[in-house]
């Protein structure tokens, strides 16, 4: 297996885990571009599963299955973001209504968590990344030293998931998916335990940004002068 490892492999890992709405795509695309480091949204390749389950007429419940398209499925990734899979442009399907109901079912298969975290811990072995999800901190990335986890309030985190042009999210159904992503078995959404905690209610997002990329420089800085 990778070594999920920033000290060992000298490459800049920034974890970013948090619910939707709580600001990690923005601060995840920030960070990547004031560090020189890719960008990576884990959530979207979940999405883009999905999507092909449903394509495919495949039973989300079906753990085989769901870890075959997994196996097979070619991600195409365009900015740190899942556009097509198996040829097919999913720029305007992922994120239709509905799609969030059966992305934290795909997630959370063993066998397609698996084989899902292997490739993004291979996209990022090679140039470092600022991750975004639910488990990078935790699962993804547990060794690195760069670990963030954003909290914030659930009628905000709804504004901003329709003011983004969804339009259909409710504090119901968003804490009902962070409900479904925290119950699972592999992966399970949840705090790590060394992960510095942002509360985004009430700050901007360049104030997210800059914060973490003090925290890596300082981080960094301090590795090697004790090296």
């Amino acid at each position: 297996m990778m070594q999920a490892n920033d000290t060992t492999t000298d490459k800049i890992i920034v974890a970013i885990d948090g619910g939707a709405g709580t600001g990690t795509s923005t601060a995840a695309e920030g960070v990547a571009r004031a560090l020189g480091i890719p960008h990576l949204n884990t959530g979207s390749m979940y999405r883009a599963l999905a999507w092909e389950a449903l394509h495919q007429g495949c039973d989300l419940k079906d753990d085989a299955a769901c870890t075959l398209i997994a196996e097979t499925a070619e991600i195409e990734m365009d900015a740190g973001v899942a556009i097509a899979i198996n040829g097919c442009d999913i720029r305007d399907q992922i994120y239709r209504p509905g799609m969030e109901a059966y992305t934290p079912i795909m997630a959370g298969h063993a066998g397609v968590r698996h084989i899902m975290v292997e490739l993004q811990r291979a996209i990022a072995a090679e140039h470092g990344a600022a991750l975004e999800g639910r488990d990078i901190g935790t699962h993804v990335f547990p060794d690195t030293p760069h670990k963030f986890y954003f909290v914030c309030d659930p009628a905000e985190r709804v504004r901003r998931v329709n003011a983004g042009g969804r339009q259909h999210e409710t504090i119901k159904s968003l804490l009902a998916r962070d409900a479904a992503d925290e119950a699972h078995t592999v992966g399970a959404f949840r705090k790590a335990a060394d992960a510095i905690e942002i509360d985004t209610t009430h700050i901007s997002a360049a104030e997210v940004i800059a914060a973490i990329v003090e925290h890596v420089v300082r981080q960094r800085g301090r590795a090697v002068a004790q090296s």
